[in-house]
């Protein structure tokens, strides 16, 4: 009887899994969909910058926004809300690719190509396991690539000294943005052959935008928007 009970809970633990249903949506981003926008790529020549955007999946249009703006080579990974790439209960696991494990091969599988920035958007480094900011990490260092930390609040310091150990003067396209953006807090330090670069909005905190702040919805929000886009690339390309 045991045995037979057994074999029937194995066999329903082994139909809930494959009972997953596929969402890309919840792990895909697409620009299919194209906004009215400036366009600041610059000569076809450029060669585009290889960046993983780490993001909370409810704001993360806002690198699709970059993209369309800025030469940029895109591969996206999205996070769940709050400090964390996934959450497991009764409603996110019924979606393939949700769980930890699977977010966690998922992020495995994209540091394996290689990129020349990191970029997270409004999710604290800290988001990912301990490996993953060793190999983000270990890549400014080694590899002269770029981390770029997005927040609508305080950007939260890393637990690592070393990283903040040789603070980098004020980048010169900061004060070519209106003074609204005094407000903004952008650091830049030098890692190794790299640059880690946090840029803090201090604006209302927004669950729905990644890489700018949450602004008034008024007759100059599209305007403010597209200065702010544009604001995130070029910290992009400095923190590149």
């Amino acid at each position: 009887m045991k045995r037979e009970l057994l074999t029937v809970g194995c066999l329903s633990a082994a139909l809930a899994a494959s009972a997953a249903l596929p969402c890309k949506y919840l792990h895909e981003m697409t620009g299919e969909y194209v906004t009215p926008h400036f366009d600041f790529r610059g000569s076809a020549a450029e060669t585009p910058l290889k960046t993983l955007f780490l993001l909370d999946r409810k704001g993360a249009r806002d690198a699709v926004e970059v993209v369309q703006r800025f030469n940029v080579d895109p591969t996206y990974f999205l996070m769940t809300t709050g400090n964390r790439i996934a959450q497991e209960d009764m409603y996110e696991s019924a979606w393939a690719g949700t769980t930890v494990f699977e977010k966690t091969r998922e992020l495995d599988e994209k540091l394996n190509l290689g990129h020349q920035l990191y970029v997270f958007g409004h999710k604290p480094f800290t988001s990912v396991n301990e490996e993953h900011r060793y190999r983000i990490l270990k890549a400014v260092r080694d590899e002269g690539a770029g981390l770029l930390i997005v927040s609508d609040l305080a950007v939260g310091r890393m637990p690592y000294r070393k990283v903040y150990a040789e603070k980098l003067p004020t980048p010169e396209f900061v004060s070519k943005f209106p003074s609204e953006y005094k407000w903004m807090k952008l650091e830049a330090y030098k890692l190794g052959k790299g640059r880690v670069v946090e840029l803090s909005w201090k604006g209302p905190p927004s669950t729905f935008f990644a890489l700018v702040p949450r602004f008034p919805i008024d007759d100059l929000w599209l305007a403010k928007y597209e200065n702010a886009i544009a604001f995130a690339g070029a910290a992009m390309r400095y923190a590149a």
